[in-house]
């Protein structure tokens, strides 16, 4: 069962994505890749929190306008966070510099948009079913799996390099 949540207007949802990274890369400019690159005890070194970040950005986003492309109600989409693909694509670009990651984010930023841009306004309320969270709505997919996810790993980011600055 979904519920309706308010729709972000397009010039809504790029700036709070915008916002959301534009807090995320600026904890990481500081850093040495060195310094981002070092495995905490628990959980993802920053470099792997980045590389991840530009992976997400385009997914969802393309998951998103597929989910608002179809004309059947509530077909699979999505992931899960054992997919294989998505492991692979962090660990593909763990070892990037930060550079090479910043970079990588802005391009992720620019796809996820122009992905976002394409879903028509009558289709935000179109749903499919993802495998755990069972049906959502495109703007429960974007909410979710964009912005409160974008807002998570900004998060883990800034623990992280707090952890770091302490040691």
């Amino acid at each position: 069962m979904t519920t309706k949540q308010h729709r972000l207007t397009p010039a809504e949802l790029a700036a709070r994505i915008n916002e959301l990274i534009q807090a995320t890369t600026a904890l990481a400019r500081p850093w040495s890749d060195a310094e981002l690159r070092r495995d905490p005890a628990d959980g993802w070194s920053g470099t792997r929190i980045l590389a991840h970040v530009a992976e997400v950005l385009p997914y969802w986003a393309r998951q998103a306008a597929r989910v608002a492309g179809r004309e059947e109600r509530a077909a699979p989409f999505g992931r899960t966070h054992e997919d294989p693909d998505r492991i692979a694509a962090v660990e593909r670009h763990a070892g990037d510099t930060k550079e090479e990651l910043l970079a990588a984010i802005a391009e992720g930023e620019r796809e996820a948009l122009l992905s976002l841009h394409s879903i028509p306004g009558d289709r935000w309320e179109r749903t499919g079913t993802h495998a755990r969270r069972g049906e959502m709505s495109v703007t429960q997919i974007v909410q979710q799996f964009l912005l409160d996810h974008l807002e998570e790993h900004r998060a883990q980011l800034a623990a992280i390099l707090s952890d770091a600055a302490r040691a």
